[in-house]
């Protein structure tokens, strides 16, 4: 029972990654006392109700004795809602179960509030994807960075010509641009704005905007003027701290192999997305412009988290091996 109910809450706060603002993307749900799930929620925007209060109303009277099982240990603070702890004990909830303790110093204390109250509380020892980017910058004030490359079997992201369009199938775009809903920000390099000119919007097949998203922030790094719609920076290192100062810490990188270069050596990169094509080039233009590292003992190291077929591309997915470590 509790199973299913933890997959139900990990994917209500699935489901509205880049969709809560600063809030942190959480789902839970509620097990009457037979065990059956009554309400599911997921976190709402700055100011809106948390999973756990969007899943009390769900479950209204049903709640009462029953089970919350939730991806973020409750709210201990009054901050610009009330505290989760007060709606979960006047719901008259006898059990609760989290996924993440809550590290922000002023927000966590919910499990041992509750248990003073004299619920029955408990951890569940799962790591949840979805709140990977919010801890990054709860923990470090900056956003959680990822870096996506689209590129051929021997790491080009162009020809030599400087043709790229499309080195990747229709599918793994469509995939690419679903990516692009759950971030807050996508940023590129000047050079990247200039010759491409880059929408940087979340769309469909048919090429609109995807309906019912929050777009995310269109930046630019380097100084590029695009006009209405974008923001422009001096630096990478200038966009982060604002963004992090912001709230908007899911950033996606899809600068060309100037700001990728850069970006490593900055340690800057949380996350790679590696979109492979089933091409061969040879002399084209390699992914990564220039040295990031000089031996293989000092090179950043990153763990396989996952990988998907789509068609005759694969989608990578990386992670860093340690703690993210900003030099700026």
């Amino acid at each position: 029972m509790i199973n299913r109910a933890i997959a139900a809450a990990r994917a209500a706060g699935r489901n509205v990654r880049g969709q809560t603002g600063s809030n942190p993307p959480v789902g839970a749900a509620i097990l009457d006392r037979f065990g059956n799930i009554v309400g599911v929620g997921a976190t709402q925007q700055e100011g809106s109700a948390h999973a756990e209060v969007m899943a009390l109303r769900a479950a209204q009277e049903r709640a009462k004795g029953g089970t919350l099982v939730v991806t973020l240990e409750p709210c201990n603070h009054h901050g610009r809602t009330p505290p989760c702890t007060d709606a979960i004990i006047e719901a008259g909830i006898e059990s609760v179960y989290y996924l993440v303790p809550d590290p922000n110093p002023l927000a966590a204390g919910g499990a041992k509030t509750l248990e003073e109250a004299g619920l029955n509380v408990a951890r569940v020892h799962e790591s949840v994807p979805e709140l990977t980017a919010w801890l990054t910058w709860v923990r470090t004030g900056l956003p959680h960075v990822t870096l996506k490359i689209a590129q051929t079997l021997d790491g080009c992201v162009a020809a030599a010509d400087g043709t790229s369009q499309w080195i990747t199938s229709a599918a793994s775009r469509a995939h690419a641009h679903r990516d692009r809903a759950r971030r807050h920000a996508i940023i590129v390099g000047a050079g990247t704005a200039r010759i491409d000119k880059p929408g940087l919007t979340a769309r469909g097949w048919d090429g609109r905007e995807l309906e019912g998203v929050q777009q995310p922030q269109r930046i630019i790094a380097g100084g590029a003027d695009m006009g209405e719609g974008y923001r422009s920076f001096p630096t990478v290192a200038d966009a982060l701290r604002v963004l992090g100062q912001e709230g908007a810490y899911d950033v996606l990188v899809e600068g060309g192999p100037t700001i990728a270069a850069s970006l490593m050596r900055e340690n800057a990169v949380d996350a790679v997305r590696v979109y492979l094509a089933p091409y061969m080039l040879g002399n084209g233009l390699r992914s990564i412009g220039g040295e990031v590292s000089s031996t293989l003992a000092d090179a950043t190291r990153f763990a396989l988290e996952s990988s998907t077929r789509i068609g005759d591309d694969i989608v990578v997915d990386y992670v860093r091996r340690r703690s993210t470590l900003k030099n700026f």
